[in-house]
């Protein structure tokens, strides 16, 4: 990461902690931070860096959790799993589009294209798994996506607001910092 600044690394190193650490507290079902620092690490960090640090964190944080028994962390079979992985794919995909435009305006958009692909990916992944029950038609397609409503609203929440919270943080260490760090990393 020596090519990234001091800042940016301490500000990821933080979210991936504290990601991990509320992946073992009993909050709401999917209200997590995994999908703001997968929309985060591919908005400002490049190559295996962008893909790598936050997937290795969502593992670490279902390990832990499944772990510890902590509801709404469950293994639901490789093929439910390879889709909710992929949603995290996704949003670390949406995140390239975030590049050096950080307005608010942006970091928004961002936020809500990688919680609406998360969702499509994910809930994809669920009407396919036959432990799930659902019709293989339109019909079952439509109501695996239905039932996914009230767990998204929590999955939409917390990739807005602490997308903009790690932008933010970004922003306010970058205004903050002496002026040789000032200069523009190459993102």
């Amino acid at each position: 990461m020596s090519k990234y600044s001091s800042h940016l690394a301490a500000l990821i190193f933080l979210a991936c902690a504290l990601a991990c650490k509320l992946r073992v507290v009993d909050l709401p079902t999917n209200f997590a931070l995994f999908g703001a620092l997968s929309i985060f690490c591919g908005a400002y960090l490049r190559g295996f860096a962008a893909w790598g640090i936050p997937l290795f964190g969502i593992v670490v944080g279902d390990f832990l959790g499944d772990r510890l028994g902590v509801s709404g962390v469950h293994r639901y079979g490789f093929q439910s799993m390879l889709f909710t992985y992929t949603g995290f794919a996704a949003m670390i995909g949406v995140g390239h589009l975030l590049r050096l435009r950080d307005s608010i305006e942006s970091v928004l958009g961002t936020a809500i294209a990688g919680s609406v692909a998360f969702y499509l990916i994910s809930n994809f992944g669920s009407w396919l798994n036959p432990l799930m029950n659902y019709d293989r038609s339109p019909s079952g397609l439509l109501a695996c996506y239905w039932a996914g409503i009230p767990f998204f609203k929590y999955t939409f929440l917390s990739d807005v607001l602490f997308t903009l919270a790690f932008v933010g943080a970004n922003r306010l260490a970058l205004a903050n910092a002496p002026q040789s760090a000032n200069a523009p990393v190459d993102r």
